[in-house]
């Protein structure tokens, strides 16, 4: 099922795209040794940047987060909270975050839900 070519940021082997929980993933072929694996559109296009277990963890957490200050169903609550990820992040989407800016971005979005709760 392999679409494109993509290339494990860590151990610089060949990643495989399969069937995932949440759509297709591409997953290190070096796995276990290598966890990582990189979110990819129905067409099987590399969405985002690839992330290790505990990269994949803090986005789960993030985007949890998130979800307590904007309504993720609603279109309009989801472009606000994309606009806002635009103006507070490198790159706008929690996909492309390293676990270093979601951190960051984690300590923001805290603050906007310490003022939503007041």
């Amino acid at each position: 099922m392999q679409k494109n070519l993509v290339i494990c940021p860590v151990c610089r082997g060949p990643m495989g795209l399969e069937k995932g929980r949440f759509g297709l993933v591409y997953k290190c072929l070096n796995y276990p040794k290598c966890d990582v694996t990189h979110s990819a559109t129905k067409n099987g296009t590399p969405l985002g940047f690839p992330s290790d277990a505990r990269t994949r963890k803090a986005r789960c957490e993030l985007h949890d987060l998130m979800a307590k200050v904007w309504d993720y169903k609603n279109n309009d609550e989801r472009a606000k909270m994309y606009s806002w990820l635009g103006q507070n992040s490198k790159y706008g989407h929690i996909s492309m975050m390293s676990f270093g800016e979601i951190q960051q971005v984690m300590i923001k979005v805290n603050k906007l839900l310490a003022k939503k709760t007041q």
